[in-house]
């Protein structure tokens, strides 16, 4: 498997939620309190990498 494949699955699963236990509904980086415009997985795939790059560095530095 290729290193950009192995990238993939590991957004998405990072972004599924938990269907069960302590952490329901939840996904990885929630839990981790990674704070993203949002945690779907396809709307961070669609979303212009440049964009999203502003949009964490005015969400870390606000003023």
């Amino acid at each position: 498997m290729t290193q950009p494949m192995l990238d993939l699955k590991r957004l998405f699963w990072n972004c599924h939620p938990f269907g069960s236990g302590p952490r329901k509904d939840v996904c990885p980086y929630q839990a981790l309190g990674l704070e993203l415009p949002t945690h779907d997985f396809w709307e961070l795939l669609n979303t212009d990498p440049t964009e999203l790059t502003q949009q964490l560095s005015t969400q870390a530095n606000p003023e």
